[in-house]
């Protein structure tokens, strides 16, 4: 059954990590036919394929690069996915793994740069602004992400 743009249905998927009581944090993030979202724990949990009503457990990428498990936000910018913590930015490209999460780590894009809050972000123009927060500094700033590398 297609949804309708402007409809809403709630998820009840017995997976799904509120229905763990887990919470999830900010706006989810859709890309190739998977939904994103990211809870306070760190962990980028994904839909399955086609069907954002269906969940499990199992499918999940941590937000570990640096250590933290604090996630604030998952954003999608071009074809990545971005999970933003307290304290950094890790970008994910779809791998297409059969197992887990389709998501996997690109290497060369992270950053020290968190996100101050869970909704602190627009894309504008293909470019990703958002309030930041460096990990050494702890002065917020507006962080613009043309590309894929991140300047205040």
């Amino acid at each position: 059954m297609a949804l309708a743009h402007n409809a809403v249905a709630k998820i009840i998927d017995a997976d799904y990590p509120t229905v763990l009581s887990i919470p999830v944090q900010g706006s989810p993030a859709y890309l190739d036919g998977y939904l994103f979202i990211i809870t306070g724990n760190g962990k980028i949990f994904n839909s399955n394929l086609n069907d954002p009503n269906g969940w499990v457990t199992t499918n999940f990428i941590s937000t570990n690069f640096y250590g933290e498990k604090d996630g604030v936000a998952v954003v999608r910018y071009k074809n990545l996915i971005l999970g933003f913590t307290t304290s950094s930015m890790q970008a994910f490209h779809n791998a297409g793994n059969a197992t887990g999460s389709p998501l996997s780590r690109v290497e060369n894009i992270n950053y020290r740069i968190g996100m101050a809050g869970s909704d602190a972000w627009t894309v504008i123009d293909d470019v990703l602004y958002f309030v930041g927060v460096p990990a050494n500094s702890g002065f917020a700033g507006i962080y613009a992400l043309d590309g894929f590398t991140p300047r205040k």
